[in-house]
């Protein structure tokens, strides 16, 4: 598959993730009253926390493979310059 069909599915991915939060929080509805305990919230905000660590590690995971190919492709061509 290679870097560019890694790349394409890590950038379907971070999108796919983001509709998914935009649309959590757009719909997410938490019964229950604000002047108490309330363990439906809880579960709301810890739905939250795991899409948004979903998405802080498809970023990093691109940053990172951005990171390693521009150095692989920079030794690439300064091995095949050389005569």
């Amino acid at each position: 598959m290679g870097w560019h069909g890694t790349k394409k599915i890590l950038k379907d991915a971070i999108e796919e993730i983001g509709d998914l939060r935009t649309e959590f929080y757009a719909d997410v509805y938490v019964p229950g009253a604000a002047d108490e305990m309330n363990s439906e919230l809880e579960k709301a905000m810890r739905v939250a926390d795991f899409i948004e660590l979903g998405q802080l590690m498809a970023l990093m995971l691109w940053k990172e493979m951005s990171r390693v190919v521009g150095i692989l492709e920079k030794n690439f061509k300064m091995l095949r310059v050389k005569p």
